[in-house]
């Protein structure tokens, strides 16, 4: 056997094994690809019937609404996505002399087998739907009412609150002011009564050594002026003899 010969059949032992590995591996890839597509239609059909529901829901809520008006909205909205098979249920049915803010719901309903690109078995029983709530346009007097009442008692709970909270700090200011003003009233008054007791110190302690200092002077003056007399008189006396 030349070295060629069995070149050859290796290379094409890899290629049998290579088929066969596809062979097992391609049911596994289709049947991800088909379950992708089958997610992204089913996502697409939810939407297309949220939709629906939702302009069919806005009419029923309107004040002049009827079920018939709503369900004709909802018709056309499907006729152009291409989906035929479908039901609709409105609630209140019917959506007709509704009060102020009553919900109104529109359902719209159709089989996955109707709107499957890629029929599967198990899901032959399946169902999509699409639903929409909205408040209803009723009248709105009553419901006006109802809001200023609120609003009026709110108000007044607020205003009472504040006014409360209001004399609670007047008179916590006023207990503050007069704390202080009492504080400030003894400081002050010791503060006088200290510089008084200092300066009525200071103030005889000088007019105590202005006194002294005069009345030495003065005792000095006399001593010197009894001297002189004496000693003149002596001489006097010593001229005379």
């Amino acid at each position: 056997m030349t070295p060629i010969r069995s070149k050859l059949r290796r290379i094409a032992g890899d290629k049998g094994a290579a088929t066969v590995e596809f062979a097992c591996l391609l049911p596994v890839i289709l049947l991800l690809m088909a379950g992708g597509i089958e997610l992204g239609r089913g996502v697409m059909v939810r939407h297309i019937l949220e939709e629906a529901a939702r302009a069919g829901c806005r009419v029923a809520a309107m004040d002049n609404g009827s079920a018939a008006d709503a369900e004709a909205i909802v018709e056309q909205a499907l006729e152009a996505a291409n989906i035929t098979d479908y039901t609709i249920d409105i609630q209140p049915d019917p959506p007709e002399n509704l009060d102020f803010f009553e919900p109104v719901t529109v359902t719209v309903t159709t089989s996955y087998a109707h709107v499957s690109w890629l029929s599967f078995g198990f899901m032959e029983g399946a169902a999509i739907q699409g639903k929409c709530v909205m408040p209803a346009e009723g009248d709105a007097s009553g419901a006006i009412n109802t809001t200023k009442k609120s609003t009026k008692k709110a108000t007044k709970k607020d205003t009472k609150k504040a006014t409360k909270k209001a004399t609670k700090k007047n008179k916590k200011t006023k207990k503050t002011k007069k704390s202080n003003s009492k504080n400030n009233s003894k400081s002050n008054s010791k503060n006088n009564s200290k510089n008084n007791s200092k300066n009525n110190s200071k103030n005889n302690s000088k007019n105590n050594s202005k006194n002294g200092s005069k009345q030495s002077s003065n005792s000095n003056s006399k001593h010197n002026s009894k001297n002189g007399s004496k000693h003149n008189s002596k001489k006097k006396k010593k001229k005379k003899k």
